[in-house]
């Protein structure tokens, strides 16, 4: 069986495997909120094993998928992202030392870039010069 997932106005998903399951906005919501609240405070970013600590992959990937529900998340949340952003992100040699790393890092970089909620909070500049410095490491 072939799996389908279809976005409707990112308010409903639907999941084809010979029957529809569907999830609506509050478990969205509920999952949002989750990985809002599983952010490590201190650190300011996310990982996914307890007692281990967060890291750049981990961050980029939840930094990404809250970006694609922004619209849904309150300032606060936002503000939490933007510190993400800036801690582990921003300037990855910081942080990233393998490929993988190097290429979530790209990907929630771009999707920064490609945020009109979310752009204002950065510098052109310095993200420009941190998707570089991805590319540069993944060439």
């Amino acid at each position: 069986m072939k799996g389908v997932i279809s976005f409707d106005m990112r308010r409903k998903i639907n999941y084809d495997i010979g029957t529809t399951h569907s999830f609506y906005e509050q478990e969205i919501q509920e999952a949002l909120d989750w990985l809002i609240q599983v952010r490590d405070q201190e650190q300011h970013g996310w990982a996914w094993v307890q007692f281990i600590r967060p890291n750049e992959q981990n961050t980029a990937e939840v930094v990404h998928t809250l970006l694609n529900y922004i619209d849904e998340l309150e300032e606060e949340k936002i503000s939490l992202i933007v510190e993400s952003v800036n801690e582990w992100l921003i300037n990855p040699q910081n942080h990233a030392r393998i490929t993988i790393d190097y290429s979530w890092v790209l990907i929630a970089l771009v999707s920064v870039l490609n945020c009109k909620y979310i752009l204002p909070y950065f510098e052109n500049d310095v993200l420009i010069s941190s998707v570089a410095e991805c590319t540069r490491w993944l060439l």
